[in-house]
């Protein structure tokens, strides 16, 4: 029962970084975004580089790290199915984000929240 245990704690504290590095990054690219000065949308702004971040090349390389990291566990029989099923959810709410708020707020303007970077 120890060891179980012991395997969880591993796995759960390399999650734990990954996820603190993630945030890292998002914070400092959130950063010069917040700094600037004079512009009302400064908030917008930056929650619209995060959204772009995530969403964008970055975003797209770090689920397939993730999608590879995740069909190795599987392969080797460390993560189950349902573990499988909820990353692969979770990507598509993250991906899809912006389809779900114009599908809940109705806008009938048919843009996105917020447009991507060249």
């Amino acid at each position: 029962m120890i060891h179980i245990m012991k395997a969880k704690s591993t796995s759960f504290r390399a999650m734990s970084v990954a996820l603190l590095c993630a945030i890292f990054l998002l914070l400092i690219n959130a950063t010069s975004a917040w700094a600037a000065a004079g512009n009302p949308m400064d908030i917008t702004t930056a929650l619209c580089r995060v959204i772009n971040l995530l969403t964008g090349s970055v975003g797209q390389a770090i689920s397939v790290i993730a999608i590879i990291a995740l069909g190795i566990g599987m392969f080797l029989g460390k993560v189950n199915w349902g573990i499988g099923l909820a990353v692969v959810a979770a990507m598509g709410l993250i991906f899809g984000a912006n389809t779900l708020v114009m599908l809940i707020s109705q806008n009938d303007d048919q843009g996105q929240v917020c447009t991507p970077e060249v």
